[in-house]
């Protein structure tokens, strides 16, 4: 959630006579989404009158309704955060909108994703906010705590000689959180929240929906290699958490909490409970024979092969990988084997996942 405090001590300093904006840069561009020219130029540099446009229009972003036109929103962690726009944004920020290359690879993706209604402008503000000391009775006091930089980005229609109106659309980044950055977040603003603008979202997390629920995929590795023909699992969407309930009553010492725990999921089936991967959906002979084909042509492939036939296949084929020194190797490809089972799944379902 985005403290609205947060965003009014920001905006304070996005005035003409102290602005924490060191630079501006952007396109004009047409319906048909052809560029019409491009700026970069030091926030100094413009005229007084030329600076309040500017300022009225980054002032849009954060000074939003927070929580409904200004909402917070998390990055994907792992590789797949590497791979959205984080990346981009954060090489903008440390450069301070000066590399043309970022801003160029910023304006073609967002033509690519934006739908038009009109000629339109792309600007990007940088600001640096060098935030003061706040004492516990709430008094600005000497001395910074942090130096935040900054950018925010708008979207706006404009006509006439680059006359630039309200943004549609927008973003902070790094989120400005309990008065410090945070660079795993970004604030996402649009103009209508009940039509908000789906595509450039998606374009920023990374193609991650908003509609689908976002599920820490660990937590699902986590339970195809904990699957026993034992228990049943289950994910419970609303606390994020696998459910495990015992096949036979021998395996637990309460029977009716399980009856009662059986019960509830029923009643949340596919809306907050949702069956994960069993021993037969994993089949662990088939990804022992995945591995054994993976190997080179050799001895050690063809006595593997012969290992895992019959009865205590999987026994013999641990001793034998132990024996050749691939017990690691194994272990790896059994890895790997279970995140794309993970995935599998999720996709299934319906679901984003996130890995930490």
């Amino acid at each position: 959630m985005i403290n609205r405090d947060d965003m009014l001590e920001l905006t304070r300093r996005m005035t003409p006579k102290r602005t924490c904006f060191s630079r501006v840069a952007g396109c004009y561009v047409t319906r048909p989404g052809d560029i019409d020219g491009t700026f970069n130029i030091h926030f100094g540099k413009l005229s007084e009158a030329e600076k309040k446009k500017n300022l009225d229009t980054a002032k849009t972003i954060p000074f939003a309704r927070t929580n409904e036109q200004l909402k917070e929103y998390a990055f994907p962690k792992g590789k797949r955060r590497n791979e959205s726009m984080w990346a981009l944004l954060t090489g903008m920020k440390e450069k301070g909108l000066k590399d043309d290359a970022l801003l160029s690879i910023l304006y073609e993706v967002i033509i690519d994703n934006y739908e038009a209604y009109s000629d339109y402008a792309i600007m990007v503000f940088f600001g640096t906010y060098d935030i003061p000391v706040k004492g516990t009775d709430g008094a600005w006091n000497e001395g910074s705590e942090e130096v935040y930089d900054f950018i925010i980005g708008a979207i706006a229609p404009y006509k006439g000689d680059y006359e630039v109106g309200i943004p549609d659309f927008g973003f902070l980044y790094p989120a400005f959180s309990d008065r410090s950055a945070d660079k795993e977040k970004i604030d996402i603003y649009n103009i209508d929240p009940e039509n908000e603008n789906k595509s450039l979202m998606k374009l920023i997390l990374n193609n991650i929906d908003e509609t689908k629920p976002v599920v820490p995929l660990i937590k699902i590795i986590e339970a195809v290699e904990m699957a026993d023909d034992n228990w049943k699992q289950y994910f419970d969407l609303e606390l994020m958490e696998t459910v495990s309930i015992a096949q036979d009553p021998g395996f637990i010492d309460d029977d009716e909490e399980n009856e009662r725990m059986l019960e509830q999921i029923e009643m949340g089936w596919k809306t907050r409970y949702f069956g994960l991967p069993d021993k037969y959906d994993i089949h662990e002979y088939n990804i022992m024979e995945n591995f054994i084909r993976s190997l080179p042509e050799s001895r050690i492939q063809k006595e593997l092969a012969y290992a895992i036939r019959g009865s205590g296949a999987f026994r013999r084929f641990k001793d034998k990988l132990a024996g050749f020194g691939l017990l690691n190797d194994w272990y790896d490809y059994q890895s790997e084997a279970y995140r794309k089972i993970a995935i599998e799944w999720c996709e299934d379902n319906g679901f984003e996942y996130e890995e930490s």
